[in-house]
């Protein structure tokens, strides 16, 4: 959003207007052509005075259902019009580019005074906006600097107690928050000003904001009066000019002219108004921040820059869904009729709509939006185009969030090949998508390539912006999270140590930056067991968001989420239950019922109650969760999630076909979404074949637990822990299918029992045992007892018993009283091995009898 688009389109001091009448007295064509030109920007000189504009010749300008016309002598241009509106559709100059995308975007109305097109170097623009931009982080410097040596200097004259000092600084630096997003946007505007026509007072209004005096700022703004008010009469004289227009055709100039007028002053309050937006929003008063946008969009309904920055701002700062789909629906019909379906305008339209249904989890939604803004960009913009890019990356995001990996990152790659063919390879926004490359590989756990891609993205961005801006510290804490998912947790806390630093420097103490690094090095503190660490920087977080973005935002809850995350690593359930509890009832308020993160506070209160073995409460949270997947279109993946944590609790309860149906249906959405042979579609297999066995179907247990055996084989290698100790199942499963079947003979002709020595002191180690045996007998249990080992060793397990072991051929009997300390195990043995274990035992037995 930036209102200066109107005011350099529209507003004209007298002495321009006397020349442009001068130049166009002798045209014939004047009442049925709109005469115009092209200009580079007046800006204002180091001294303070300006330094105008100069004309451009050979400027394209492109007129919605007319011919092309060039820009002659001076920059003049002229054209017929059929009706007294029209639409800049483009204006082209090599060399240069349309300083506010806005000027071909809105509707103009004819008048005899001329259209001013302005046109900027790409230099030159970027110059003008690092000045900017320079003068406003100076400004709020200086007035910081100059408020604490005040309030120094009352503490020094004992003016006020320590009480109050603190206080005093607390709250100065509470208000000197800012926000470099808002930053960035003011120095934008502020580099697209053309000063040749903004009049003396309007020109220190935009001074006095530019350089931080909002007091004077608000004073002069609301010296012209009040903004309602000011609407209410701008909608009375369009009244009255309406009325005159119907009944008077002879007052038609006279019209004309009282109409340029009223836009006038409606631009003056539509620059009011974002003035307003910018005051409150450098005070981090949002709600009244939002007004003033609403106030602006009341004054132009078909203002689509308008619509989807008021859009915008509800969904990023407010959490507002509603609110803003309101706006962005509006301004999509808007320029839909004024462009037709295969404008730029209307792609960027889809991306914010796209935008909102993602934050609410909406993905179908989202990606409906994405993929209308797509077949504008492939029909009309082509590969060469950043709104091209950006629509890559944003269908990226849904298909990442949908565990579409794939797509996801073809997406994604795709986003950054146009970027470095239109902007190059060291420009910002090829920083910034390399940067969402990385964090994508992150989440897929290819940690070598996120970590390029994001040391890349921080190369550029200390060339381009210096080591100290807030876009470093983005790229330190995304580099600090994989070295900490790499367990390097120094170098995690190193780099998020500097992203920190950097993020108070830049943005201040009370930055919602801010709190995410703290969550960062609180996740690293936790990681490494400091939970006193964990919790002290997760409360900072909590007490910044809560502040800065009110007690019901989604990241208030995600930090929530976080403590609760400590206290269940502290074992303390129910504190962990109260925080979770926390986190969802925000979730269901600001995201709804059926949002996935909703959905994740369920899974995670769920657990908790689990862990309690209150298996009822658990599984009423983990069905809700279910439910609300099911309801509000989340990725399948989180679906199966669902299903395994359903699944899990009634295995727990013995209800073992009501787990084999919920972990059926999980198996068959992670086979058409994650594939046959990933890790998850093994695990979802070798769930079932626990409830199989359980229930006693060994040849389905068997089934099931032969089918994950094969993908963990090839994905995991055969010496890997979870490879081994799935063997160990399926030959447990293979002994009480003989059992069950009365084949014990045939399955003990190549197998026998063993125990391993647990590590540690425990009874087995106290008798001198250690290493591996083979087990031949078990209080009444032999090999050949037609009864499970598993079941007798459960029934005995605090009881005293015998047990017989051989090793190295030797065998040995051992009496517990209770515990052991011994695992049990069943091995494949050949013919030869088994033979010897025979001899060795029948001449033990014999040698005991005796």
């Amino acid at each position: 959003m930036r209102f200066y688009n109107n005011i350099i389109l529209r507003l004209l001091n007298l002495r321009s207007l006397l020349l442009w009448i001068a130049l166009f007295v002798f045209s014939g064509l004047l009442a049925q052509t709109q005469q115009g030109y092209v200009k580079t920007k007046g800006r204002k000189g180091s001294n303070g005075a300006v330094v105008p504009g100069t004309r451009i010749v050979g400027a394209t300008v492109q007129i919605k259902g007319r011919n092309a016309v060039v820009s002659q002598a001076n920059g003049v241009f002229a054209f017929p019009i059929p009706a007294n509106r029209f639409y800049v559709q483009n204006v082209v100059k090599q060399g240069y580019v349309v300083t506010d995308p806005e000027m071909i975007t809105r509707q103009y109305v004819y008048s005899t005074n001329p259209l001013i097109l302005v046109l900027e170097t790409p230099s030159q623009h970027t110059d003008d906006k690092l000045a900017s931009e320079r003068k406003i982080r100076r400004t709020l410097q200086r007035q910081l600097q100059r408020r604490e040596d005040e309030i120094e200097e009352l503490k020094e004259l004992n003016k006020i107690t320590r009480e109050q000092y603190q206080s005093a600084l607390e709250q100065l630096y509470a208000e000197q928050e800012s926000n470099e997003k808002l930053i960035s946007e003011m120095a934008e505007r502020y580099s697209q000003i053309d000063y040749d026509q903004l009049d003396d007072f309007n020109m220190r209004i935009s001074d006095c904001i530019l350089e931080g005096r909002l007091t004077e700022a608000d004073s002069l703004l609301r010296s012209k009066g009040d903004i309602t008010d000011r609407i209410a009469q701008v909608h009375k004289a369009e009244a009255i000019e309406a009325a005159e227009a119907a009944e008077i055709a002879q007052r038609q100039q006279e019209l004309e002219r009282s109409k340029a007028g009223t836009q006038a002053q409606k631009d003056d309050i539509a620059m009011d108004c974002y003035r307003f937006y910018e005051k409150f929003k450098l005070e981090h008063r949002n709600d009244s921040a939002a007004y003033y946008l609403d106030q602006r969009v009341k004054l132009d309904t078909t203002n689509v820059t308008w619509l989807r920055e008021a859009g915008d701002f509800a969904s990023e700062y407010l959490a507002d869904y509603p609110t803003a789909l309101n706006y962005l629906n509006r301004a999509m019909a808007v320029a839909l009729s004024r462009q037709g379906d295969n404008s730029e305008l209307l792609a960027l339209c889809y991306n914010s709509l796209g935008m909102v249904h993602r934050k609410r989890g909406d993905y179908a939604q989202a990606m409906d939006c994405y993929n209308k803004a797509m077949e504008i960009c492939t029909s009309s913009l082509g590969n060469e185009n950043t709104t091209t890019a950006v629509t890559h990356n944003n269908i990226g995001l849904v298909y990442e969030k949908q565990g579409q990996s794939a797509l996801a990152q073809q997406n994604y790659l795709t986003a950054v090949d146009i970027l470095e063919r239109v902007l190059g390879t060291e420009h910002p926004y090829t920083a910034t998508c390399y940067n969402n490359v990385g964090s994508f590989y992150y989440s897929q756990g290819e940690y070598d390539k996120a970590l390029e891609y994001l040391n890349k993205s921080l190369a550029i961005r200390e060339k381009v912006c210096g080591a100290d801006h807030p876009d470093v510290a983005m790229s330190l804490s995304n580099l600090g999270s994989v070295y900490l998912a790499q367990g390097d947790n120094a170098r995690a806390l190193e780099h998020f140590n500097r992203s920190l630093s950097i993020r108070e420097q830049a943005l201040g103490t009370n930055h919602p930056e801010v709190a995410v690094t703290l969550g960062n090095i609180g996740y690293a503190s936790m990681r490494q067991g400091d939970f006193a660490s964990a919790l002290d920087h997760f409360t900072r977080a909590l007490a910044i968001n809560e502040r800065v973005l009110g007690p019901n935002h989604p990241d208030v809850a995600v930090v929530c989420n976080n403590i609760g995350m400590v206290h269940e690593y502290q074992r303390d359930y129910d504190q962990a239950l109260e925080w979770y509890g926390k986190s969802l009832a925000i979730k269901e308020k600001a995201l709804g019922a059926d949002h996935p993160s909703t959905a994740a506070s369920l899974d995670n209160m769920g657990k908790i109650y689990y862990v309690k073995g209150d298996y009822t409460r658990s599984l009423e949270h983990y069905q809700k969760a279910m439910n609300a997947r099911e309801r509000g279109g989340d990725n399948a993946v989180g679906l199966a999630t669902s299903c395994d944590n359903v699944g899990t609790v009634y295995y727990r309860l013995a209800r073992y076909q009501e787990a084999i149906d919920v972990f059926s249906r999980g198996l068959a959405i992670r086979e058409r979404e994650q594939g046959p042979t990933h890790m998850a579609t093994a695990q979802s297999h070798q769930s079932i074949a626990g409830a199989y066995d359980k229930m006693g179907d060994y040849a389905m247990a068997l089934q099931h637990y032969n089918q994950a055996l094969q993908i963990k084989e090839q994905q995991l290698g055969d010496v890997h822990k979870g490879v081994v100790s799935l063997k160990k199942l399926i030959v447990f499963t293979e002994y009480n299918q003989a059992l069950s079947r009365g084949k014990l003979k045939g399955f003990l002709a190549d197998h026998c029992f063993i125990i391993t020595v647990n590590s540690g002191e425990n009874a087995a180690t106290a008798r001198g045992m250690s290493g591996e045996y083979v087990l031949l007998e078990f209080a009444d249990w032999t090999p050949e007892s037609e009864f499970s080992i598993v079941r007798r060793a459960n029934e005995l397990k605090n009881d005293p018993k015998d047990v017989v072991v051989m090793q190295d051929g030797i065998v040995k009997s051992y009496h517990f009283e209770d515990r052991l300390g011994l695992t049990f195990g069943i091995k494949s043995i050949n013919k030869q091995e088994k033979q010897q274990i025979n001899q060795a035992y029948q001449q033990w037995k014999t040698q005991n009898k005796q």
